[in-house]
């Protein structure tokens, strides 16, 4: 027979699961809910990050004569 438990004791513990419970429920969301909005296989970037192919990028030549 476990005899009485004291209502302060039963109040701590209780306490103690419900705080525990609800950490692991964050946890649980704050893992899994950025993972919903990126599941879009398509990215499309933007057409200013996308160097021009008519420039030649490699070229000194192109460099000093955007300088001068």
């Amino acid at each position: 027979m476990s005899g009485f438990v004291g209502s302060r004791a039963r109040k701590k513990k209780r306490n103690i699961f419900l705080t525990l419970g609800i950490l692991i429920l964050l946890g649980i969301f704050i893992y899994i809910l950025p993972k919903l909005g990126t599941d879009n296989s398509e990215i499309i970037p933007n057409d200013s990050i996308i160097p021009d192919p008519t420039k030649d990028l490699t070229s000194l030549e192109a460099i000093l004569k955007s300088l001068n």
